[in-house]
């Protein structure tokens, strides 16, 4: 890999370190947004036999969002001996005293164009119209209608055509001494404007008009829904235990939903013109129905007996039938025993399932970006346990498990590898797919003694296994399945073209991870779930009527296990996010985190009748580690502990009209720095994770509530 040498005017070798283009700075952490919203609330009850009820909502949102310039990203094109704008130096390098044309591989950012900008908007309609009452001697009903639409669109700007970067990098002689796009001579293209990567130089304001197209998306979604159901207490009619003081509770009902979604996208969206986009966006529309029945059931077993302050269990089944995927049955048993009144036992069972949605059900066939690291790509690794970024990490006994290599062993050592670390996925949707199954194990108790007033502490573990989980594989899992194991070598179709793009996973789309939707391995989850309050009124402590109260609250959660097995039926394939993030586990999914919280809130009937809260808390996010597919250095392999304070303060007047202001990140904590290497694409921004962590340092704000 070459760049071009200012000084000398030729090319020299290309250094990652001094040359890389650091995107980064680029792209926003958080974008801007407008919106307006608009809601409105009414019933009118006839009698209690009929109370019509009516919801509608208006929402209309804006926003813009910049990342780093688009570019063209490793396109191949031929270049002659004869091209006009190579210097003397760069000539003899490429060509010595050949004079056959020789494929090159353009790498070249839109620094002059700027970052690629995207405006979207998103408007959002709502109605629901319903009816709901009491009849006969215990029975309720309630029965409605919905329908809601979202309206998308998009305009994306400062992207690169391809077609035209190819035809301005085919740029010949024109006769009379001048470089002219050979599009121009032939008569394809008369407005092309040669574009000179060769110089090192800014391109000129011209070319860069040609060469820049925007982009078109409209889109919209429409759910429709149908719904009613029946309530029963039939301890009304009998229908309880001899040794509880509640009947029997039911509920059952029915509904019928329709889902439709499309999206329509221009030209440069659909044929992947778009340099920046990784991939073409397709036009797709679908819908689908399901129609539905359920029941629940509520059992009091014993109540107010001794040892038995409250003993019952509850039941619930829904029947899904979906238009375009099978049937699923849910269902859940749960189950409480409260001894005495201070503490309570609680646990249950849950088969949940997921449908797939519409994208999911029609997504078409495309390649784009979705992986992070070719192993088999840079230098090649002999043995030296000092390797450089850069060189390939796997060795070429396990790069010959991959087909294209073992075919060509040459091949190990000499793949481009992508200075983005961004490499191509195939992806789509497999035919047969089906629901996703979640079965979910609780239990833990509710601690709320009588002999300290407003004390509640509650712990619940829970155990979650989803098998058949929709998705791929993940295109490093694949990656690392197949040279660290021999699995899924299959699905790594290297790029078979001679030439620069030989062997690559990102040099054009002729290579790529196969990454389509189906229905994958297993996910396991456990953990134990902490929440508690208290509030201590000052009064008791001998302070007056009026001194105010304080609260304290914690909601933490301590991840015991996150186990995947992307594979179905292959242990080995298995990893862990618990406690870790990476390329196969995302963002981080520390062991433990919590929210702590002191509130005090002080009545002053002297200021117009208002209250006074002051509140503190304390957040805190455990340390994480480097996932086993992660290539990462020392300092990037653990990201420790954080902890933030947010403090806010507000009055209420009357009880109606509230001004709050408050700081989050008081301290202004810097959130961790992960290196490029390690950050995961898509899910890491700017070296971090500010989805986990404050990646705007310390933020101020102010708001009213009014309540009519």
């Amino acid at each position: 890999m070459f760049t071009v040498d200012t000084t000398t005017g030729g090319f020299r070798a290309y250094n990652a370190a001094t040359d890389a283009f650091n995107f980064a700075p680029f792209n926003f952490f958080q974008r801007n947004q407008e919106r307006y919203g608009l809601g409105g609330f009414a019933h009118y009850k006839f009698n209690d036999a009929a109370d019509v009820y009516t919801q509608l909502l208006f929402n209309d949102t804006r926003t813009n969002a910049v990342i780093a310039p688009s570019g063209v990203f490793g396109e191949t094109v031929f270049v002659s001996p004869d091209n006009p704008l190579l210097s003397d130096l760069q000539r003899t390098q490429l060509f010595g005293t050949s004079t056959a044309p020789v494929p090159i591989a353009v790498l070249r950012r839109n620094v002059e164009g700027g970052g690629r900008d995207n405006n979207l908007r998103y408007t959002a309609y709502r109605a629901v119209f319903g009816v709901k009452g009491d009849f006969a001697k215990a029975w309720s009903y309630d029965t409605s209608i919905q329908y809601g639409a979202t309206v998308y669109s998009q305009i994306y700007r400062n992207e690169f055509s391809l077609t035209r970067a190819r035809r301005a990098l085919d740029v010949v002689d024109d006769g009379a001494g001048n470089a002219v796009c050979r599009s121009v001579l032939d008569g394809t293209d008369a407005n092309c404007l040669p574009f000179n990567v060769f110089n090192g130089q800014r391109v000129d304001p011209a070319v860069l008009n040609y060469l820049q197209v925007p982009g078109l998306q409209v889109g919209g979604t429409t759910q429709q829904v149908a719904t009613g159901s029946i309530q029963g207490l039939l301890g009304e009619y009998g229908l309880q235990s001899p040794f509880a003081e509640n009947g029997v509770g039911i509920s059952f009902g029915a509904e019928y939903r329709r889902e439709s979604a499309f999206l329509e996208s221009d030209v440069s969206f659909q044929t992947g013109d778009l340099a920046g986009q990784g991939a073409p966006t397709l036009p797709i529309s679908g819908a689908f129905q399901v129609k539905e029945l359920f029941a629940e059931i509520s059992i009091p077993l014993i109540e107010n007996q001794p040892g038995f302050h409250k003993l019952g269990i509850e039941a619930a089944y829904r029947f899904s039938d979906y238009t375009q995927t099978s049937s699923t049955d849910t269902y859940k048993v749960s189950g409480e025993w409260a001894p005495v009144k201070d503490i309570r036992f609680r646990g249950g069972f849950n088969r949940a399932v997921r449908a797939p949605n519409i994208g999911e059900i029609i997504n078409p066939t495309f390649v784009g970006l979705g992986v992070s690291a070719d192993p088999c790509a840079g230098t090649a690794n002999n043995g030296d346990a000092t390797l450089q970024v850069g060189e390939a990490s796997a060795t070429a006994a396990q790069c010959a498990q991959d087909p294209l290599i073992a075919a060509n062993p040459g091949l190990y050592g000499t793949i481009l590898l992508n200075p983005a670390d961004q490499y191509n996925a195939q992806f789509g949707t497999s035919p047969g797919l089906a629901s996703e199954r979640a079965d979910t194990y609780t239990g833990g108790f509710v601690f709320q003694p009588t002999f300290v007033k407003d004390l509640s502490i509650s712990l619940d573990y829970y155990s979650i296994e989803v098998n058949g989980f929709i998705g791929g594989y993940g295109g490093d899992t694949i990656i690392e399945a197949c040279y660290e194991r021999g699995a899924l070598c299959n699905l790594i179709q290297r790029d078979a073209t001679a030439g620069p793009a030989f062997g690559s996973l990102w040099i054009g789309n002729g290579g790529f991870v196969v990454n389509t939707t189906q229905n994958t391995g297993q996910l396991t989850s456990k953990g134990i779930d902490l929440a508690a309050n208290y509030r201590l009124r000052l009064a008791d402590l001998g302070l007056g009527s009026q001194a105010g109260t304080v609260t304290f609250d914690i909601v933490g959660t301590r991840v015991l296990e996150i186990d995947v097995t992307p594979i179905p039926g292959d242990s080995t394939s298995t990893f862990s996010c618990g406690g870790n993030f990476g390329v196969q586990c995302g963002v981080p999914s520390p062991n433990w985190r919590h929210r702590f919280r002191a509130t005090y809130a002080v009545p002053t009937p002297a200021l117009l009748d208002s209250q006074v809260r002051l509140s503190a808390a304390w957040r805190y996010i455990g340390h994480a580690s480097a996932d086993a597919a992660t290539t990462a250095n020392d300092l990037d392999r653990r990201i420790g502990a954080e902890s933030y304070l947010d403090m806010s303060a507000a009055i209420t007047f009357s009880g109606s009209y509230t001004f709050r202001v408050g700081a989050q990140n008081l301290l202004d904590n810097d959130p961790p720095i992960i290196g490029g290497p390690t950050l995961p694409p898509v899910v890491g921004n700017g070296n971090t994770f500010p989805q986990v962590y404050d990646s705007l340092g310390r933020f101020l704000y102010a708001n009213i509530v009014l309540e009519f």
